[in-house]
């Protein structure tokens, strides 16, 4: 089958402690089933990668013996989203019961010291490959119109040298999806060794409409700013930029700067980032983690954090005694939200001129 490979590997973007961490190979993912994609089609246009997509999808769901994800889509209970409004900040809690069982194969050996390495992903998983990574379709789906998981083909951290690929990805999806990364095991990363970005095909997030509604939105540019909203009460970094270069820069000075204000105060570091890309240009959504796991969580008996979902309003549950925790009466999510950001005085700090709105 045809195989996708588009790698400018965007390199000279790393944090702090990349350097002393393990760089390997993640083995032979061409070996994994490539999906077929129509001749001719043009990987470095805008928005190629929605139709491959749904190819991809349709090929999964046609494997044999490969029934996990065609069970998550039956599971994911859509009657049960709440959309709920505390704070002045809009909040969608989701109940994806699809994903309690992770028992059915999908990893080789779950026990193994990366789960993400070409030989310990299942044979029976479809994926293409682009920009250095392997893209397959999300067993465990919380966003039932699209979910995607696309792995780096090397075996190096999951830290802010994935965020140049992440940036690629959205532009060859389009703006009906968004891309996520989890920086780090304090921002809920479950495999923190291992780079991978997420996708997920959703119109709008609630940070998302909160802000086209603050009137702080400011046009696609390419100067050297970000915007630091208070009135979302959120500590959410917004850049925009009509370049992915112009971008990268943006995201890589507020970055260092957040990091370093962090590890200055002894306080461990993460971030939650997201991006969607149109035919203009990028807006990118930068949450500073300080906390893995918020307090409910732990009397939940939760051993991962929440995770860039999270940081913009969505709030997946997968067991219906987590549900009725996030949405029962005076559940404060808000709070649980605060607990885990840096606050917005401290970015405002770190970030000085750089950040307006503040």
């Amino acid at each position: 089958m045809k195989s996708i490979s588009l790698d400018p590997e965007l390199t000279g973007v790393a944090w702090a402690n990349s350097g002393s961490a393990e760089h390997r190979s993640g083995g032979d993912y061409g070996k994994l089933v490539l999906v077929s994609l129509t001749d001719g089609i043009d990987i470095a246009s805008y928005g190629w990668m929605d139709d491959a997509i749904d190819t991809l999808r349709e090929q999964q769901l046609g494997v044999d013996g490969f029934d996990y994800l065609k069970e998550s889509i039956q599971n994911i209970r859509e009657a049960d989203d709440t959309t709920k409004d505390e704070a002045g900040r809009e909040f969608t809690v989701l109940l994806r019961s699809g994903r309690k069982d992770r028992t059915k194969p999908y990893w080789v050996d779950p026990g193994t010291d990366c789960i993400l390495d070409a030989d310990q992903l299942c044979a029976k998983q479809r994926g293409l490959l682009f920009a250095g990574m392997f893209t397959a379709i999300n067993p465990f789906l919380i966003i039932k119109s699209g979910h995607l998981n696309s792995v780096d083909q090397l075996h190096r951290p999951q830290d802010f040298a994935m965020v140049p690929k992440a940036i690629a990805k959205a532009r060859a999806l389009g703006s009906s999806w968004m891309v996520l990364q989890n920086g780090g095991e304090v921002a809920g990363a479950t495999v923190p060794r291992h780079g991978h970005v997420q996708a997920v095909k959703l119109p709008e997030t609630p940070v998302e409409r909160e802000l086209r509604g603050s009137g702080l939105a400011f046009e696609c540019d390419d100067k050297m700013r970000l915007l630091l909203p208070k009135d979302l009460g959120r500590t959410v970094i917004v850049a925009t930029a009509g370049d992915h270069e112009a971008l990268l820069a943006k995201l890589r000075k507020g970055h260092n700067v957040l990091m370093s204000k962090a590890l200055s105060r002894g306080v461990p570091y993460g971030y939650n980032f997201a991006v969607r890309a149109d035919e203009d240009g990028y807006t990118a959504f930068y949450a500073p983690r300080i906390k893995r796991i918020p307090s409910l969580y732990a009397a939940l008996g939760l051993t991962n954090g929440p995770a860039t979902l999270e940081a913009l309003g969505i709030w997946a549950a997968s067991q219906d005694e987590q549900f009725d925790a996030f949405t029962g009466p005076g559940t404060p999510l808000h709070d649980m939200y605060d607990e885990i950001i840096m606050p917005h005085h401290t970015a405002k700090e770190a970030l000085g001129e750089l950040a307006l709105a503040a």
